[in-house]
């Protein structure tokens, strides 16, 4: 469903987060630790964005908004 790289993230839009499609909590946790170790991020502020978000679509652009934040900075 997802595949990291640095500074690039690949998803299959639109895929739920849901165990029908093979992603639960355990997964999400994994993902989430490895964003931060790919990019660099600490997403402790965006959780409950990211506890909300159906897709990991939704996931992709809160990630990418936390990446575009940081090099503004």
């Amino acid at each position: 469903f997802f595949k990291l790289e640095k500074m690039k993230i690949s998803v299959e839009k639109n895929v739920e987060i849901t165990r029908e499609n093979g992603i639960n909590s355990l997964s999400i946790v994994s993902l989430i630790l490895d964003i931060e170790d790919v990019f660099e991020i600490n997403l402790d502020d965006s959780l409950k964005e990211i506890r909300s978000a159906k897709t990991l679509q939704e996931i992709a652009d809160i990630v990418n908004r936390v990446v575009t934040s940081k090099k503004l900075k």
